[in-house]
Order: C-alpha cells, then structure tokens, then sequence
C-alpha cells in the first residue's frame, strides 16, 4: 500500500507525540487573532478555515474574528482536510454549585464552584452582588471557599467564565442560617416614665430565620411577656422599676439584651396647689418691698432738698464725706433689697468581612493518543493506524448517520502473518476493557458495524439524545500486544430542531434551525399542532397570539422541534401560606409556561395607571413587612411572543394595635354637672377592641371605643387611659381630664367682700403715710425765719443730725 511522504511524517508525529494542528488564539482589542499551526514540519501550502464545521473562504494561516461570539473555529491543511485542529471556542455558560447543598449555617465551611466548556480553557472569576458598577472580585480560581462563613456573606454570587474569545456568568443564591445577634432594646416614651402610665418595650435582633421573643423581669422565673413589643400600663414605682431582659431566639440559638426601667412618682394635685400658691406669695413680698424702699427714698430727698436755700461755705472736703456717706446707706440699702429678691428664686431640674480562601483548579486532558503495542512495535514501526473520516459528526433526532474509519497494521510483523481476529466500537470502558456496543442494550438492534476490507462504518438509526457521545474504533490482531484503538476518536452530537424568535416592532419572526449542517428544506410548520402551509424556514406570526408554534424537516416529520409560545397565566403563591405578621419575611413566587422562558415583574396596585416596578425577579421579597405592604399584588410574565398578567394575590399583614388616639367632646372647658364624651381610636389588624381606666382603679371604667360620663362630678378629674388590644398585642394611650367647679352666689359674694376690704387696706396706710410726711415737713420749716452766722462746723454738725434723726424715722417706718 502506498503512503506518502507527508501522511507518514505527519502521522508519526501525531500519534506518537501528540502536537497535531492547533488554533493559537490571540485577543486584540475588540477582535481575536487565530493561527493554524503545528508542532511537525509540515509542507507549507493553503490553509481551510472552518466555522461551526462549515469551511470558510481564505486561505492563509491567520484569521481576524469577533471577541465574544459563540462559534468555534478550526483549521486544517488544503488537501490534509481530514486532519483539523481542534476547534476553539468561548466559554459556555458556567455550571455553579454550592457546597454543602443543604442548609448553610453561620460558622460553617461553604465551596462555591463554578465549571465550564470553552477552548482554550476558560479562567474564572467569583464575584458578590452589593448594589456596585464595579464589583471587587473574591478569587480568580474555580472554587471560592468561605471557610467559616458569616451572616454577612448571605447574598448572590456569581461567576464569569473568561478566555480570549469571550466571557459568560452565571449566578447563584447563597442564604446563611444563623442565631439571633444580641438585642436593641428601645423604650417609648424616651422621657421621664412617671406612675399611672404605661410604656412599650420593642426588642430587635437580627436572626435567620426571624426570632421569637420573651421577655424577663429579673429575679422573676416566669417570662412577663412573648412577642417583639412588650406594654406595661398603670405603671408603679414599687412594682415595675428594675431590670428586664429580652430574649431573641430561634432554632440556632438565642441571645439575650438587659436593661434598667426607672419609674418615677408623681405628686397629688394637692400638693401642687399647695407648692404653686407658696411661690406666688413668695414672689409678692420683694414687689412689697421695692414698692416701700421708693416711697422712702422720696421722703429722704423731701427732707434733704430744705437745707439747699441755706447759704453754706463750699468745703470740699465736708461736701464730699457727706455725699460719700449717703451713697454707703443708699448701697447697702439696695443691696439687702436685692438679696430679698433674688433669695426666693431657685432653679428648675451598632461586620463582616469577606474572606477568600485558597482553591485548587484542575483541568482534564482529552484526546491522548494510546497504543496497546510492545515495545518493539512503539520503537520500530509506524504502519499501525487507525483513521476516522470524520472526528466531530452533528446529527438531528430520528436521522440515520454513519461514522466510518480505516484501519492499517504491518503484515508479516515478528516473522508471521498479522490477522485481525476482532473489530468492535466503543464509547466506554469497563474494568479496564471497551464496552462493546452491539452488546449494550439501550440500542435496541438500531446498530450496525459494517466493514469491509480495512474500512469500518458503524450505523446509527433513530437518533436520539442519548446517542450524543464519543466513539471509538478498535481492532485486535493475532501479534503479540496488536490491540489498539485510534484517537482522537468521533464526536457525535444529536441534536433537534428549534425555534429562534426574533420580536420586530407587532410581529414574530419564527426561524426553524439545527446546529447540525442539514439537508436544504423544505420545512414543516405546525401551529397547535396542525401542519401550515409555506415550506421556507422563517415564518412571520402577530405579536401577543396565544397559538403554539413548531417545525421539522420534510420527510422527518416525527422529530418536529419543541413548540414556541407566549407565557401562560402566571401562577402566584405566598410564602408563608399562613397567616402574615408585621415583621416577618414574606416571599411572593410567580411562575408561568412559557417557550422561551419568560421574564417576570412584580407590581402593587396603588390606584395609578401607570405602577412602579417591585422587582424584575420571579420572586418578590419582603424581608421585614409593615402594615403599609398589606394590599393587591400581581406579576406580569413576557417573551418575544407576548406577555400575560397573573391574578392579583391579596396580602394581608396582621399587627398590634398601634398607641391609640383619645377625643374629647366638648373641647371646651368641662363643668360640673355637665357630660363628656370619650372616643379612643387605634389602627390594628385585626380590629382591636376597646378598655377604658382611671388611674388607681384596678378595675375597668367601660369598654367599647366611646365612654360617655353624664353628671360629672370635681371626684371625675384625673388620669384616663384607653387600652387597645388584640390578639396580636395591645397599646395605651393616657390623658387628663379635669372637672371646673361651679361656685354658689353666697361664696362668690365672700370673695368679692374679703378682695374690697383687702385692696382698701393699702389705702388707708398711703393716707396714714402722707400725714405723718406733713408733720414732719412742719417741724423741719419753722427754723428757716431764724438768722444764723454762717458757720461751716455748726451747720455741718446740725445737718447732719437731721439726716440721723431722719435715718431713725425710716428706720421706725419700716
């Protein structure tokens, strides 16, 4: 047999040492440079590129392509086609797992590992979703490892598959379980607590899943309370002031937060009448005062101003002891005045860290040439062979296809005749041997291993999907060690027909395609089942239809493509089925059949036409719902065919009453005798029911949201509270309501009378005051008809005797 030169070169290179063709990829900006290349000296001559097993027109060894599309490309020598490069290809979409797949708690070890196909191989990157453009990336390694992992690193992960020729990701979900962090407490009123009211204790913690709670007083053993907010009414100083805690569990754990409640005693109305009229009196007497030192200061200057007519010898030094003396008593006096002012005035009185671990990439080699030869055989010899027609083979469902090789071997080979005493192809071994395939039963008499001479064809009928493997041919000879099978073998991939669907503007266009290179059409189209007329592989259809669209080959009508159509009516549950309470974590599903798969979008009805989108996942999440979330929800399902809303979901959030609001009616000023109309009015769900309290009763007054009090009485003043509960929880609101008394005609006649007598007594004392100023005005004129001799010492002396005289006076007056 006659072989030439190139084939047995190329073929010993090949098979012994494995460097046959190969595409080099190189990225450049926005394109990939690719070159054919090969280990072996081979003849240079023009190259055959192929793209997606289709051969592309040019012939040189280097070929510009776009970076990031999804074909493979390979490339042989012109004339040698049955020898091409492996194909090259970006990365599909990654496979992601998580490790352990049951429940992760917090403190545990946690692997993330991501996989996927591409040529060269992909280099992968782990990545956390936090709100950013740009995200930090965790590890560049197949398998990112939380070693001991935190509440913190709860969230969604993803991994991006990368090689010079695009990059692809895929997300996953990582939700961590842990116990309750410890507890904030907070306290409402923040202010002062005093006796008779009440106060609500709300307790938060952070847990997953949500905690439950219970409440403690300390050296008490039964629990006071359960439930996140904790109301204390009637509130007692002996009774209530001292230590609480709360207690955050759930089934990973508990927590516990301890706080200190002071509550403060409140004085009796009396009392605080009592304080109030003291001060008012208090605050009377300097007013008193200052009122008597001015009057007494004009009687000062009265008497001082007679002695200006006097003709006096000016002595410095006598005029200025004298006026010195007077400023000292006039200091002095205002400073003891100012001292009984000021005397009665008195003053009033809450991370995490992300950790990246080591992790280990590994790569599985394929399409290693081996040989079950001696020795002498690998040293000597190159005429053993086997060569397939073709090493990647597309086929569709229900086709027939035949994958064929040829087979050499040396005869005479050791001194005697090579005899081929066994033919066979396989896809797996089995304890160290290939599997037979006419042995296997899952072909059920669809397999035929023709040869002739030293060619062999296997025949597959029926394809189906569970054909798609890798085949191998094997022959064993009667020579010592003459086993052997050629690789890289054939890859067979089965595949069917599918629908791509392309929204223009109000129409569809189908297209029928394979990723098989197939026979040209005619085409069949189906709608609902029902073959149309129109043989052409693309088909135009209205946008919004509800019909259901398939095609196939003329003549393999029983393998048509899956159906193409528009969502159905989405499904949409609630998660928990169970009554909702304000502060749990709901979770709102919507789900939908649809070809291709819809895209999902919450809304709530709020009145408006136009409504905000929640969310653009299929599940809408309220991690802490509130009250203001009850209400009518609805997701809307769409592909390129069309779109469908669900039915709406109605959400109803139950919760405690909040701190009811008290009306009274009349607003006016309440007298005895009269009736006063109570209306206490809290928000709750379920609706709350109503307890009316007077401060020191220990029973209730009424009940009902309305109290009605008729003939009120001074013994109705006093602090009310209103209780609303349900059986969710209950809430107090607390106020004052006082009685004005009505006074008989006889005491309002004893009140004016006693006010009469007491405004003349001031009076009378102003007319007493002003006749003794008289007199003394009397006594000091008489004096001025005498004549003197002007004399400094004398008149200084008897000038100053009357300031002291008049010193006496004042002094007796006050």
């Amino acid at each position: 047999m006659h072989v030439d030169s190139f084939y047995l070169k190329y073929h010993s290179c090949s098979f012994f040492t494995n460097p046959g063709f190969k595409v080099q990829v190189k990225h450049k900006d926005n394109q990939v440079e690719l070159t054919c290349q090969s280990r072996c000296d081979v003849p240079s001559g023009h190259y055959v590129w192929y793209k997606n097993l289709k051969a592309q027109s040019g012939t040189s060894s280097t070929r510009l392509v776009p970076f990031g599309g999804t074909d493979r490309y390979s490339c042989a020598l012109k004339g040698h086609e049955d020898f091409p490069s492996p194909a090259v290809y970006s990365p599909k979409p990654p496979s992601v797992s998580v490790s352990p797949s049951a429940e992760i708690q917090e403190g545990s070890s946690v692997t993330l590992t991501c996989s996927s196909d591409a040529n060269p191989a992909a280099s992968y990157t782990w990545f956390k979703e936090d709100g950013n453009q740009e995200l930090p990336p965790l590890t560049n390694k197949t398998r990112l490892v939380l070693s001991s992992i935190q509440s913190s690193d709860s969230g969604q992960y993803f991994c991006r598959a990368e090689n010079e020729l695009g990059k692809t990701s895929t997300n996953i979900s990582v939700d961590v379980k842990y116990s309750p962090k410890p507890p904030a407490v907070s306290v409402s009123p923040s202010a002062e607590i005093q006796e008779g009211s009440s106060v609500t204790l709300s307790c938060s913690s952070d847990a997953n899943p949500a905690a439950s709670y219970t409440w403690f007083k300390e050296d008490e053993d039964s629990p006071k309370a359960s439930g996140q907010i904790f109301t204390i009414t009637d509130l007692r100083a002996a009774e209530h002031s001292g230590s609480y805690s709360c207690g955050a569990q759930n089934q990973l754990g508990r927590s516990n937060s301890t706080f200190h409640l002071s509550v403060g005693t409140r004085s009796s109305p009396m009392m605080v009448n009592i304080i109030r009229t003291s001060l008012g009196v208090l605050m009377l007497i300097p007013v008193f005062l200052l009122s008597l030192w001015t009057r007494k200061k004009k009687a000062l200057r009265s008497t001082t101003e007679a002695p200006e007519e006097i003709e006096l010898d000016s002595d410095p030094e006598y005029q200025n002891v004298s006026h010195t003396a007077a400023q000292t008593e006039d200091s002095e006096e205002q400073e003891d005045m100012g001292k009984g002012i000021f005397e009665h005035i008195a003053p009033p009185s809450l991370l995490t860290e992300m950790r990246a671990a080591a992790m280990s990439l590994t790569a599985a080699a394929s399409g290693l040439v081996v040989f079950l030869l001696s020795v002498s055989v690998v040293q000597g010899q190159d005429d053993w062979g086997v060569t397939y027609t073709s090493t990647e083979i597309c086929a569709v469902n229900g086709s027939t296809v035949k994958i064929s090789c040829t087979y050499t071997y040396p005869s005479p080979w050791g001194g005697r005749d090579t005899i081929v005493e066994r033919k066979l192809w396989f896809t797996k071994w089995k304890d160290g041997k290939p599997v037979d395939l006419k042995t296997v039963s899952e072909h059920g008499g669809r397999l035929e291993n023709l040869c002739e001479t030293n060619t062999c064809t296997l025949r597959i009928r029926n394809l189906t999907g569970s054909d798609s493997a890798k085949y191998w041919f094997r022959f064993e000879t009667n020579q010592p060690g003459g086993k052997m099978f050629g690789s890289p073998g054939v890859t067979l991939s089965v595949t069917g027909f599918k629908v791509q669907v392309k929204h223009k503007d109000n129409q569809v266009e189908l297209t029928c395609q394979s990723r098989c290179r197939v026979p040209s059409g005619p085409y069949v189209w189906y709608k609902n089942l029902i073959s149309q007329s129109g043989t052409s592989s693309t088909r135009l259809v209205p946008f919004g239809e509800t019909d259901r669209y398939s095609c196939a080959l003329k003549g393999h009508e029983d393998f048509p493509s899956p159906a193409v159509y528009p969502p159905k009516a989405p499904s949409v549950s609630v998660s928990p089925s169970a009554e909702i309470q304000e502060g749990s974590s709901v979770t709102l599903s919507c789900s939908s059949d649809a070809n291709p798969a819809a895209n999902y979008t919450w809304y709530k009805e709020d009145g408006n036409q136009e409504l905000p989108p929640l969310t653009n996942k299929t599940q809408l999440v309220l991690s802490s719902i509130q009250s203001s979330d009850s209400g009518q929800y609805f997701c809307r399902a769409e592909n390129e065919l069309g779109g469908n809303r669900s039915e709406v979901i109605s959400v109803d959030v139950k919760y405690s009453p909040k701190p009811p609001s008290v009306s009274v009616s009349p607003s006016a000023e309440i007298q005895e005798g009269s009736s006063v109309t109570l209306t206490c009015s809290s928000d709750a769900n379920p609706a709350a029911s109503y307890t009316w309290f007077k401060e020191d009763g220990d029973s209730p007054k009424a009940s009902g949201q309305i109290f009605t009090i008729t003939d009120l009485r001074a013994e109705h003043s006093g602090s009310y509270s209103c209780g609303a509960q349900n059986q969710l929880g209950r809430s107090n609101s607390t106020f004052h309501l006082s009685v004005g008394t009505r006074s008989s005609p006889m005491m309002v006649n004893i009140i004016r009378t006693t006010l009469g007598v007491l405004m003349l007594i001031p009076v009378f004392l102003l007319s007493l005051w002003t006749r003794k100023k008289k007199a003394l005005r009397s006594t000091t004129e008489a004096p001025e008809e005498i004549e003197l001799d002007s004399d400094p010492e004398y008149e200084n002396d008897s000038h100053t005797a009357a300031q002291t005289e008049d010193s006496e006076e004042q002094g007796d007056m006050v």
